[in-house]
């Protein structure tokens, strides 16, 4: 079967109720190595890392509960907790013991590592709380960070069942603000060295990476 344009697949995404999943995973690495976005990734930022085989910080909550009041540690130590009374355990292991990155590692894995380990704290960054229409907000800031092929593919299957009336405007609106945020961010925030500004007030961190956050809506924290 030929591989669908990129205009195509848009449109399937968007009109179509009875998309295979697979086939959109398939056709999202086809079309990641036809736009460049995992070229895009390749920042200076990134490369460094690799050159410095560097890893980031590794934290227990207590350590995090422990840091001042106002700061990014301890915002995320109390998301932490707060994620083992919500959902599963495995949340209460801080990110970078359950996703350990070991030099060497190819650029495309430590990307995805890298992401991996940081999606809680670009969750408390962005003020995108982790409802269904919060995790669109932060896929539509990813989309607009080029940070994963995998988010364009997140965002046209939720404007689909938008369109199917599967779900409420209300996602819209999270994928508006998301995409605005992340297009006024600085680049890549996901990839940046965020842990070694635990100790800093999260709303001088925010500033420094020109995040303005998202508020007064449900899928936001607070």
């Amino acid at each position: 079967m030929p591989r669908m344009l990129v205009e195509e697949f848009f449109f399937e995404a968007i009109y179509s109720s009875a998309i295979n999943f697979n086939r959109l995973l398939s056709e999202a690495a086809y079309i990641s190595d036809k736009l460049s976005l995992q070229a895009n990734t390749q920042n200076s930022r990134i490369k460094l890392d690799l050159e410095e085989f560097w890893v980031p910080l590794e934290y227990d909550i207590p350590d995090l509960i422990a840091m001042p009041s106002k700061s990014l540690g301890r915002a995320l130590g109390i998301y932490l907790l707060s994620m083992t009374n919500d959902q599963a355990a495995i949340h209460g292991v801080p990110a970078p013991k359950r996703y350990p990155i070991k030099h060497p590692i190819d650029t495309n894995l430590y990307m995805k590592d890298r992401m991996r380990q940081t999606h809680d704290i670009v969750h408390i960054l962005t003020n995108f709380n982790t409802s269904q229409e919060g995790e669109m907000g932060l896929q539509a800031f990813y989309l607009a960070q080029r940070c994963s092929p995998l988010s364009p593919l997140q965002i046209m299957q939720t404007i689909g069942n938008f369109w199917a009336k599967k779900i409420g405007q209300d996602y819209l609106s999270a994928i508006a603000e998301g995409l605005k945020m992340g297009v006024q961010a600085e680049p890549y925030v996901a990839f940046s060295r965020i842990e070694e500004k635990f100790i800093h007030d999260i709303d001088e961190i925010r500033s420094d990476y020109n995040i303005v956050p998202s508020q007064g809506s449900k899928w936001n924290w607070m």
